[in-house]
């Protein structure tokens, strides 16, 4: 509703564009929203704030300009701009939700990697999640099937770029709790340019993730699925089987998530 809408004025956008160094635009960029989202959270009944970042204004903390005076990597600075808003505005207990301008359009764009459809699913959720403050779907429990935990395995690279490093993106059970755990820098295959893990790298990964999960839900899994978006090696099965087969865990599966070219259309009606 029209109640629930803060505008930011023009001018005070322009004010922290032409600030000196990132520093500066970062901060000033913080008090700016902080501003509009306490007026939100004291005087609105709203269960999610979302913050839209002008394209402009996002480029100003993000790119070095020849007046900067510091050397911080543009995604630190990115990172630390939604660190710190966050933090700033924690106390007021109402769940944030950052969104660059190009991103709120829902357009496909020149060097996107998501089509307008995931774009606008990937944001819904994110909305449904934050603002009922649950998990947005769960399975219904049955106790005749073994309890299973699912580990999505990702690559990452360093703020540097420099060191590509494997990443537990998310250990979770069939019920949503689960953990973030990651690994070690990996190797890269001259062929393809894929990331993989050796044998005892797959092996301590799992087996760390493993030990935080019993730690986190008090119990060790019957059944464990592990998936990537790459096929899996030899030298990863290996490692894996090993983790398991010292857990004591018998019933696994193995998921390879790939792009193929197959297309599913149904039927006009």
């Amino acid at each position: 509703m029209l109640g629930a809408t803060r505008t930011t004025k023009k001018s005070d956008i322009s004010a922290v564009v032409k600030l000196a160094s990132r520093a500066e635009r970062v901060g000033k960029a913080v008090e700016l929203y902080y501003e509009q989202i306490r007026f939100l959270a004291e005087n609105r009944s709203v269960d999610v704030i979302v913050c839209v970042m002008p394209n402009e204004m996002f480029d100003s903390i993000t790119t070095t300009s020849e007046s900067d005076d510091d050397d911080s990597g543009d995604s630190e600075l990115e990172h630390n701009f939604r660190r710190i808003l966050k933090a700033k505005n924690m106390h007021l207990g109402t769940p944030l939700q950052l969104v660059r301008e190009k991103t709120i359009l829902i357009t496909k764009q020149a060097g996107d990697q998501q089509d307008p459809a995931t774009k606008a699913w990937n944001f819904v959720t994110a909305l449904y999640y934050k603002g009922n403050k649950t998990i947005p779907w769960r399975l219904v429990e049955d106790t005749a099937k073994l309890r299973s935990c699912y580990i999505g395995i990702g690559f990452y690279k360093s703020r540097d770029g420099e060191t590509v490093s494997s990443s537990l993106a998310q250990v979770f059970d069939e019920f949503g709790h689960g953990i973030i755990l990651r690994g070690t820098p990996v190797s890269i295959d001259k062929k393809n340019r894929h990331p993989y893990l050796s044998e005892d790298q797959a092996y301590e990964l799992l087996r760390d993730a493993l030990d935080e999960y019993d730690r986190a839900l008090e119990h060790m899994p019957a059944r464990i699925v592990i998936h990537k978006s790459s096929q899996f090696r030899e030298s990863e099965r290996k490692g894996f089987l090993r983790a398991l087969n010292e857990k004591g865990i018998r019933a696994k599966d193995f998921v390879a998530i790939t792009d193929t070219d197959i297309r599913l259309f149904g039927d006009k009606d």
